[in-house]
């Protein structure tokens, strides 16, 4: 009996490993493309009234905040505003609106940077959301 495994066992060692390493490499990918999924979490892209604001990111620094974006015109027409508030909520439910300028027209598939700080130190991000306040 003893042989009758012994031969069993060597004679599927080697696929049995591959398939154990394919399976872990599988599960490492799909758990490592939920975390680096650029539309999951407060940073993720977001379509608000034909614009797309994607690759957001903060950096808070001695005792400032600094929120930074893409802003893109996929309205398909010339788009006129006069500013964007950003409202960026804490894990305590506490609420901040930076406002950012981009210039009061972005034309058609047009993609501008926009910029925006305050003197504060913002922890604990749970979301951002974007108005678009028009002329």
């Amino acid at each position: 009996m003893d042989k009758k495994i012994k031969m069993f066992y060597q004679k599927y060692k080697i696929p049995t490993i591959i398939v154990s390493c394919v399976l872990l490499i599988g599960i490492i990918f799909v758990i490592g493309k939920s975390i680096a999924d650029p539309n999951s979490g407060y940073l993720r892209n977001q379509m608000v009234d034909g614009l797309s604001f994607e690759n957001a990111d903060i950096v808070s620094e001695n005792g400032i905040t600094t929120f930074t974006a893409e802003v893109y015109n996929e309205s398909g027409e010339d788009y006129e505003l006069k500013d964007i508030s950003i409202k960026i909520t804490s894990d305590s439910d506490k609420e901040t609106t930076l406002v950012g300028y981009i210039g009061e027209k972005l034309e058609k598939d047009q993609g501008k940077y926009i910029r925006a700080s305050i003197d504060e130190e913002l922890e604990d991000i749970t979301n951002i959301q974007y108005t678009i306040n028009k002329q």
